[in-house]
């Protein structure tokens, strides 16, 4: 390669890694001025006090940490913008796969928003982190979360903000409400939900016959695709400083050979 276009090709590094490095500097600022910008384990302590701790039940953990979660997100799909995250952004114009949120952690630096995929298994972090047994329950075409604890499963919907109870006030399982779907009926008309969001819920919980229930090592996904793209994000949270970084290191060897 001789001089001009090598140093042509270090001046094009240049603008490219600063263009990159500026996104990753903005997003992370802007993270931390406009958005909650918390971890999972900051949100752990945002729990009930800790008097009321110490006394607290499984179902009074998860009743708290559900409402916790409901309230930090609108529905809406939670996806890494340019300024979150541009690698995964480049790829999630090619698949959407790619820019959708699956770590705890970024979805509460980054978004505001969260599908029921997304929130369900950030309540049950919360739950594996408490000590809480959990697992994901993939609906037709919804995703709640159960915990487990006083000898059964308990549903938990943190997307739509809702769990039922008996008459004795325990949380009843995903199994029980697709038995008897009057209790889901009888709750969500307390909630004073619209006909055809209870009628949506009641489609959702009937068909048995495609519930699909992960109970989990911590951070398995339904599929192993999820589970990959899952460790990618993890990894593309370093890509996206050292790879502008690099064109940057390049760039400026290449133009300073040309300037010498």
């Amino acid at each position: 390669m001789n001089i001009f276009k090598k140093s042509s090709l270090g001046y094009f590094f240049l603008i490219v890694g600063g263009f990159l490095l500026f996104f990753t500097l903005v997003g992370e600022i802007c993270a931390d001025f406009f958005k909650k910008n918390i971890t999972v384990d900051q949100l752990l302590q945002q729990r009930i006090p800790d008097e009321q701790l110490k006394n607290a039940s499984s179902q009074e953990l998860m009743i708290d940490y559900m409402q916790k979660v409901a309230g930090l997100f609108q529905h809406k799909r939670a996806a890494f913008l340019i300024f979150d995250n541009w690698c995964l952004w480049l790829m999630g114009l090619v698949d959407d796969n790619f820019n959708h949120i699956r770590s705890p952690d970024h979805l509460l630096k980054y978004s505001t928003v969260a599908w029921c995929d997304q929130s369900s298994y950030l309540l049950l972090t919360l739950a594996l982190k408490s000590g809480i047994q959990a697992r994901h329950v993939g609906l037709e075409g919804h995703v709640v979360m159960e915990a487990w604890y006083d000898n059964d499963w308990h549903m938990f919907d943190p997307d739509f903000n809702w769990f039922s109870t008996d008459n004795s006030g325990k949380v009843l399982s995903v199994q029980f409400l697709s038995e008897h779907l009057d209790w889901i009926e009888k709750t969500l008309k307390t909630k004073n939900y619209s006909k055809d969001r209870i009628q949506r819920m009641l489609d959702v919980f009937k068909h048995r016959n495609l519930h699909t229930f992960m109970t989990y090592p911590f951070s398995t996904y339904f599929s192993w695709k999820s589970q990959v793209l899952y460790k990618l994000e993890i990894i593309s949270d370093y890509i996206k400083w050292v790879v502008p970084l690099l064109l940057l290191i390049l760039g400026y060897r290449w133009t300073r050979k040309k300037n010498d």
